[in-house]
């Protein structure tokens, strides 16, 4: 009978002080990480002229908030809304020299339907999987002492997702992953000093990498 209490005790002090598996149902979700946009190539398309270049761009904060659905299996999908305002670090002419007072930023916002997969290791901790598509919005406000690039445009988005989840509470789930984020090429206007017409200039695919921390909230 002694050892029997015992065991008993033991098992409702486990059960205390363990969180209980990750929710399921609705859920509500917030993030913020690192950052890091790669290097971005553009080429002057209107007026045509010869060559192009490309910049670089400081790490910086992104964020997101999101909402969704998670089954009882660990797939989820959500609407997702994310956005980072990189600043300019350098820029280069195409032999590589660098263009002296490049300043200014570019800011990307995207909105995605993801759908991940959060694969149970333990009742607390999951391995998550997944991927997203949508649309990504290019802020350019780019400036250096003989032009100028700035407007909006959008294009296809798309990430792919992959992390760890711990299971805080039954409503609430804490995730850390690695998300790889692109947005397809975008046109922007650009103005010269050198007598060239005000015109177009496509930035190529705009890539980061980023490393965030999330947290679901099923109510």
């Amino acid at each position: 009978m002694k050892l029997r209490t015992i065991a008993l005790a033991g098992a409702s002090l486990i059960a205390f002080v363990t969180p209980a598996a990750a929710g399921t149902g609705w859920y509500l979700g917030l993030g913020l990480g690192w950052t890091q946009l790669q290097s971005v190539d553009a080429h002057v398309t209107t007026p045509a002229v010869a060559g192009s270049g490309h910049g670089s761009f400081n790490t910086t904060v992104r964020g997101d908030v999101a909402a969704g659905f998670k089954t009882a299996s660990g797939v989820r999908i959500e609407l997702e809304d994310g956005y980072g305002e990189y600043k300019v670090k350098s820029a280069s002419f195409p032999s590589g020299t660098p263009i002296a007072g490049a300043s200014g930023h570019l800011s990307i916002s995207t909105m995605m339907v993801d759908i991940a997969y959060d694969r149970p290791i333990t009742p607390q901790f999951g391995f998550t999987v997944g991927g997203g598509l949508g649309l990504g919005s290019v802020l350019a406000h780019y400036d250096d002492p003989t032009q100028t690039i700035r407007k909006s445009d959008k294009a296809f988005a798309y990430q792919a997702i992959v992390g760890v989840t711990y299971a805080v509470s039954p409503q609430l789930d804490l995730q850390l992953a690695y998300r790889y984020i692109a947005v397809d090429n975008t046109t922007h206007d650009y103005a010269s000093i050198f007598g060239i017409p005000s015109g177009k200039i496509q930035l190529a695919e705009v890539d980061s990498h980023n490393v965030e921390m999330s947290l679901r909230w099923y109510p």
